[in-house]
């Protein structure tokens, strides 16, 4: 489903509910700089703000008229006037405001001295007798509305002048204005108008609003007014554009640049509606409580600052968006809109409206019956009739409150059951792909209003009765489910989903199992697992909980999650690749070695063959949810290719939300040694602890169960830290581990390993239920973070036992599984005695620090001897083949012994005839003094040991390895991987 992010608030039911009483807001107009800037710059006489209803006109004109007061770089009128329905309202209008520019004016006071004097010379300069008159009248009438606003200070004065000037003039002027539109009347005012300008010496400006509502003869004056007038006057005027007649008339005021030879008497400033960004900034500079999804406030509003205030006057309400419509004044607009269409338009509009995104253009074609040319006319024709006045997905649409207005203030019911069926039909029919969020929110609402449709299509009942626990374990299947692998699901990773990503609550196992029963999914339970895979047979029922999910949970999923993280996060930076295998979740590295190992094997030709496929081991997380991938390539140039992509672009968005690459390995690794905790922990207690007999009794057992998980919490955070990023991934020690833990009835106890936790808790299970119960039981109860991760459950006694030989065994097993999934089980080491001689010092000064480490952590007790053995080796060729001594089959001898400081190891590699002096010396090889000619020893050695093997088991047994491959000679060959 295409456009599936983001949240649709409130869910919608019946007719929305007008409110009344909304207003454009007052303040700060948002994303309307550009425009107030054109504007202040006064380009033209006559300045002319249009656009739709509720589209902020008034708001800016208010916000211009703030502004140049603010700066004094013009003399502005006060609030903009509103232009009333009645005859000779501009003219009423133009004097009103001429008088609050006087009273705004700095200098009122000598302005009102000098009021006779202009008035005389503005009826000095008027060339008809009969216009002076109407002159002395004017001058008059605006000193009646100046007085009323300069306070008492000029009230006497005012007086004074006001008798000295004809009333007469005054009644008569006041008649011919109330009357109509007038010339004569025009031709005062500019008089006037002219004297101010002369006086006050700055720009006048005067602010009117809604010019829409003048009568023609008004209308026709106000294009007079553009050509005649004086220098030094701007009216700046608010026109709206939201039925066809009203963008007929902003045309004819477009036309006066062409019929004034191109002087450009009219500025057109046109208003759009807010983008989201614009949005953004009014709910951030004017925080509501709930949080705003602002892609469906934007699609509900439209962007309208009318509708955009009454929307977020709603929802900190606590109202739905879903609820909301345009006030009277817009239902009716859009009513008497509707109601000029020809016939077949109303047709049209009646089949489009019950969508509230537009359709696919091959589905708005079958929607309307018709070819794409025909189309393109209608749609032009709606457009014109201010029908389709909004874009959605950058074509012509419904502005969303004006398809509600029409929906239930136009349509009949019978006209909406026929649509809404026609509509129904082409969801159910259509690609899902091609169908947007906002089709499966609107489908809900349709198949509610049809209860015939919803039964006919299997499963659509059942999910409209769903709660909201129950969309979102739904919807964590919707989005772990990868229907190109048909994979089923684990339950737990199910539930955990539902309740970190979709906030499902409760005990989840109930809720699994009555969308079991619905049909909705199909389970398999046994006492050890349970698997789930999604059971949405019809198209219809998966939109449908999709549309519900879209308005009731707390995000909207997305189908097949891993395969869009993939494809957005991923496959860009991959280059040429054989094979992705990828998921939702942690899988450790020795899991996606297992798959990319596997790769390798092709069927041909009804054969299994093997091909060198080298991989990269990627884990990353979408916010706070894990995404793991085992990629195949057919060379290793273009892995190291992805690789270094994919290290340069680490961190990033996907879905619109953050995305970190967080673990980048190659494949085949060199294999990890399996030994190394064990050796460590040999060194520091003088233990064999690679053998069970040698762990059994070494170290005391604690006092109690809490204390044992302690120490094995401490002890595992102990050895994460000496560990490799890779062999931390390979023991899956990558986070802190945590336990929770209950003590069971006959002696048992119940140990549940939480990754990413640091303490231990007591729990009361009851374990009778099964595995899958049990994991979601403990998750609730421990209510675990989202990157909180329950990986097993252990049973076992309740006596208390050491945990180091528990780690220690645990270190070998999955060590030895990582390596086993290597294309490469042994470490490649050359047989070169100061090559070979480092490579094993460098194993030992590891092994000693090892040993360290753990004592200084506490987990192991301290020693009362020098820690680490220092090694004496001596190898020798097969006697048995004199003449492959470049590639012997011997054996190795290994004196060792208690270090006088550091521990250190030599190597000497013998010929024959040494070989046969080192076997045939008094006392053999058993003895210290055989290896004295070979080897500078002390005089003394403490607690000597020897021991005899082949070469490489000895080798290996020094590198903590089960195995390695000796290489001998030839050390430059490619693809030899030597340790660091």
């Amino acid at each position: 489903m295409s456009g599936a992010s983001g949240r649709a608030l409130g869910a919608s039911g019946g007719a929305p509910v007008p409110i009344e009483g909304q207003q454009e807001r007052a303040g700060r107009p948002y994303g309307r700089r550009l425009e107030l800037e054109e504007i202040k710059r006064l380009h033209s006489r006559l300045i002319l703000v249009t656009g739709d209803g509720g589209v902020g006109k008034s708001e800016l004109l208010r916000a211009v008229g703030a502004e140049l007061r603010s700066s004094n770089s013009a003399v502005c009128s006060g609030e903009p006037v509103r232009l009333p329905h009645r005859p000779g309202a501009l003219q009423q209008a133009l004097f009103e405001s001429l008088a609050q520019t006087l009273s705004e004016f700095d200098e009122r006071t000598s302005l009102l001295e000098r009021w006779g004097d202009l008035v005389t010379s503005a009826a000095g300069k008027v060339a008809q007798a009969r216009l002076k008159g109407m002159v002395a009248g004017a001058g008059r009438m605006m000193l009646g509305m100046v007085r009323a606003r300069a306070g008492e200070e000029a009230a006497e004065l005012a007086s004074e002048l006001a008798s000295a000037i004809s009333k007469e003039d005054l009644d008569r002027l006041e008649h011919r204005v109330a009357a109509q539109a007038d010339s004569d009347v025009l031709a005062t005012f500019c008089a006037l108008a002219q004297e101010v300008c002369e006086l006050v010496d700055q720009p006048v400006v005067l602010l009117l609003d809604g010019a829409e509502r003048l009568a023609e003869d008004d209308f026709r004056l106000l294009l007079d007014l553009a050509e005649q007038m004086p220098s030094g006057l701007h009216v700046v005027v608010t026109h709206s554009t939201a039925m066809a007649d009203q963008v007929e008339r902003v045309q004819r005021l477009d036309r006066l640049d062409a019929d004034c030879g191109g002087t450009n008497p009219v500025q057109h400033v046109g208003l759009r509606p807010l983008d989201e960004l614009a949005l953004q900034s009014w709910v951030v500079a004017e925080p509501i409580t709930p949080a705003v999804d602002f892609a469906s406030l934007h699609r509900v509003t439209g962007g309208y600052p009318l509708h955009v205030d009454a929307a977020l006057a709603a929802l900190g309400r606590g109202e739905p968006l879903s609820g909301i419509s345009g006030n009277r004044a817009f239902v009716s607009a859009m009513v008497t809109n509707v109601a000029a269409l020809e016939p077949r338009a109303q047709e049209l509009v009646a089949r489009l409206a019950a969508h509230t995104d537009r359709p696919e253009e091959e589905q708005l074609l079958a929607l309307v019956g018709m070819e794409p040319e025909e189309w393109a006319a209608q749609e032009r024709y709606l457009q014109r009739a201010r029908i389709l006045v909004t874009n959605v997905n950058g074509l012509p649409w419904f502005h969303e409150l004006g398809r509600r207005a029409i929906w239930f203030n136009v349509l009949s019911p019978r006209q909406r059951e026929l649509s809404s069926r026609r509509s129904l039909d082409l969801f159910t029919t259509a690609d899902v792909q091609t169908l947007t969020l906002q089709n499966s929110i609107d489908l809900v609402e349709l198949v509610r209003a049809d209860p015939e449709f919803a039964g006919a299509q299997s499963g659509v009942t059942e999910v409209l009765a769903l709660d909201d626990s129950e969309l979102g374990v739904l919807a964590a299947v919707v989005e772990l489910f990868e229907p190109s692998s048909n994979t089923a699901l684990n339950l737990d990773a199910v539930l955990r989903h539902a309740r970190h990503r979709f906030e499902a609550g409760g005990d989840l196992i109930p809720v699994v199992r009555g969308l079991s029963d619905r049909g909705l999914l199909e389970i398999e339970e046994t006492q050890d697992y349970a698997i789930v895979v999604p059971s949405l047979e019809s198209a219809a029922a998966y939109l449908t909980a999709v549309g519900r999910m879209a308005t009731r949970l707390p995000r909207v999923p997305t189908d097949a999650l891993a395969t869009r993280i993939f494809d957005a996060g991923l496959r860009p930076l991959l280059g040429s690749f054989a094979i992705a295998q990828f998921g939702i979740g942690a899988l450790s590295a020795t899991e996606l070695s297992g798959r990319l190992k596997d790769a390798e094997w092709v069927e041909e030709d009804q054969v299994r063959r093997r091909h060198d496929r080298p991989g990269l081991i990627i884990r990353a997380r979408l916010g706070e949810l894990g995404l793991f991938a085992a990629v195949n390539f057919e060379v290793a140039l273009d892995r190291d290719a992805a690789l270094e992509s994919l290290g340069a672009a680490a961190v990033g968005e996907v879905l619109g939300e953050p995305f970190v690459i967080d673990f980048l390995e190659i494949w085949p690794s060199p294999p990890l040694p399996e030994f190394r905790i064990a050796s460590a922990v040999e060194v520091a207690t003088g233990h064999d602890f690679r053998r069970r007999s040698g762990r059994d009794g070494a170290l005391p057992a604690p006092r109690s169960v809490r204390e044992m998980l302690s120490l094995h919490m401490r002890s595992a955070g102990a050895i994460r830290d000496i560990l490799s990023p890779l062999e931390r991934d390979a023991l899956r020690l990558t986070r802190t581990l945590g336990f929770a833990y209950a003590l069971l009835d006959g002696g048992y106890l119940l140990r549940a390993d939480i990754q990413g936790w640091d303490k231990v808790v007591e729990v009361d299970l009851n374990p009778d239920f099964g595995q899958a119960h049990m994991f979601s039981n403990l998750e609730r109860q421990l209510d675990l973070g989202p990157l909180d991760s329950l990986s097993s459950v252990h049973w076992g006694g309740i006596t208390p036992t050491h945990p180091i030989p528990t780690l220690v065994e645990d270190s070998v097993k999955r060590l030895k599984a990582f390596n086993a999934e290597q294309s490469r089980t042994r470490l490649t080491v050359p047989m070169d005695d100061t090559a070979l001689t480092k490579v094993l010092q460098d194993a030992l000064d590891r092994r000693t620090r090892d040993a360290h480490a753990l004592i200084e952590a506490g987990v192991l007790p301290p020693a009362d001897r020098a820690l680490g053995r220092s090694h004496c080796v001596l190898v020798t060729p097969d006697s048995a083949h004199p003449g492959r001594l470049r590639r012997p089959h011997g054996l190795a001898f290994v004196l060792s012994f208690e270090a006088v400081g550091e521990p250190v190891v030599a190597l000497r590699q013998l010929d024959i005839e040494e070989t046969t002096t080192f076997v045939d010396s008094p006392g053999g090889w058993f003895e210290v003094d055989s290896y004295r000619p070979w080897f500078d020893l002390p005089d003394v050695l403490e607690s000597p040991a020897f021991s005899q093997s082949d070469t490489s088991d000895a080798i290996a047994a020094l590198l903590d390895r089960e195995r390695v491959h000796i290489l001998y000679g030839e050390l430059d060959r490619p693809g030899v991987d030597l340790p660091e």
